[in-house]
């Protein structure tokens, strides 16, 4: 998979669409959703109470729940597209390390995909909790802010290391 993602037009395409996605969630579907700036969505999602969830989606109404519920695809969407982009810029530099081992780069090219994974359960149990917030556990919404966190980690922690080979390939092109 390292080095089928190892490709330009790769990168390209999932930043396109990454770019369009993001776009979409971020200025169209959120603010729609909770009708102001789509900043409640996001605040949902490490409320760590159920009752801060609870208060957070009364705002809503019923047109931002139905919104929340006919787009959330988007979000899925959304996961996908940004894990196969940082995965191929990952891909193009670990690939970049000349006489280097690729499996030992293997467990940072899979965190966008965990990052994913981790967003599509976020998703999940939003979807669950909005559409039954008084029946919805309190550990469960714990869990979820725990998972909707452990994402944000590590897509920072993906990046980063990202950043840090891309700065060493530099390194190493100009000496």
């Amino acid at each position: 998979m390292l080095n089928i993602l190892n490709s330009r037009n790769i990168v390209i395409t999932s930043a396109i669409s990454t770019i369009l996605l993001f776009i979409i969630v971020m200025f169209i579907v959120n603010p729609n959703i909770d009708g102001h700036y789509g900043l409640e969505v996001i605040s949902l999602q490490v409320a760590f109470d159920k009752q801060v969830g609870i208060h957070l989606i009364s705002t809503w109404g019923d047109t931002g729940i139905s919104m929340f519920n006919n787009y959330i695809f988007t979000d899925y969407l959304y996961a996908v597209s940004y894990a196969l982009f940082i995965a191929s810029m990952l891909a193009i530099q670990i690939h970049k390390r000349k006489n280097t081992n690729l499996a030992t780069y293997t467990w940072i090219f899979f965190l966008p995909f965990f990052a994913a994974i981790c967003d599509w359960i976020e998703n999940s149990l939003q979807l669950i909790f909005i559409n039954n917030p008084y029946e919805f556990s309190q550990l469960l919404f714990f869990v979820h802010s725990f998972i909707a966190s452990l994402k944000w980690v590590t897509i920072l922690f993906a990046l980063t290391y990202l950043s840090i080979l891309y700065k060493q390939n530099s390194q190493i092109n100009e000496s």
